[in-house]
């Protein structure tokens, strides 16, 4: 097993490193050079993946097999813009109601605003009104997750392969590597993983051969 520790110094040299693409050892030394450095424009580059202490050195201690799974980015665009369609014709549905019954909606919506007590005769369209407006704010929360997770895998995506215009449609796979680092954290070497991504997309405008590792996660070991 091989060491090799790595101060502030040579964070200019791993970011020329990531920038020309390349390997395993580049991918990891330029992100934790940013990361001791604190060069969040480096950081971003490399990786997505943040932790808030601060590192004041390194060690790699080793890395496991690579593997590989499947492509997530198409399955979650996708998921997208099902949520999306579901949000817009659930929205009609309330159009509908609140037209429907647009006095005592209005009424209800005053209550409600005021915090008082919705009468009997007004029970009846408080119940649906409240429940459609339950139900709306939970698929805007499921529609900003889907987006938030998709734009997240796209991120990592782009940094690996290059900016494609049809990444949420392109098929292959993401190759994944587990590197077991010792990072020193308030003057203590602490045990941390690593998790690298390598993304290798077919049918794209990009060629898949010029794809990078880049830092997906990073967290305690243990």
């Amino acid at each position: 097993m091989s060491e090799r520790w790595t101060r502030f110094g040579l964070v200019l040299v791993a970011s020329g490193a990531v920038a020309c693409g390349g390997g395993e050892d580049a991918a990891v030394e330029s992100y934790l050079a940013a990361l001791s450095a604190g060069d969040e424009r480096a950081l971003q580059e490399a990786g997505v993946a943040k932790i808030e202490e601060k590192v004041e050195a390194w060690a790699k201690l080793g890395s496991s097999q690579e593997t590989t799974i499947p492509v997530t980015l198409p399955e979650l665009a996708k998921r997208h813009v099902e949520l999306a369609a579901e949000l817009d014709a659930h929205r009609k549905v309330s159009g509908k109601f609140a037209l429907d019954h647009l006095s005592d909606v209005n009424a209800v919506k005053k209550l409600l605003e005021e915090e008082k007590e919705v009468p009997e005769k007004l029970r009846e369209v408080a119940d649906g009104w409240q429940e459609l407006s339950a139900k709306e704010a939970e698929l805007q929360g499921a529609v900003r997750e889907a987006q938030a997770a998709m734009e997240q895998e796209k991120r990592v995506c782009q940094l690996s392969a290059g900016d494609a215009s049809d990444l949420t449609t392109a098929g292959g796979e993401i190759r994944v590597k587990q590197v077991d680092l010792n990072l020193t954290v308030g003057g203590e070497a602490k045990p941390y993983v690593m998790t690298l991504r390598r993304y290798m997309l077919e049918e794209t405008d990009v060629p898949h051969e010029i794809s990078r590792w880049v830092v997906y996660d990073l967290k305690p070991k243990g």
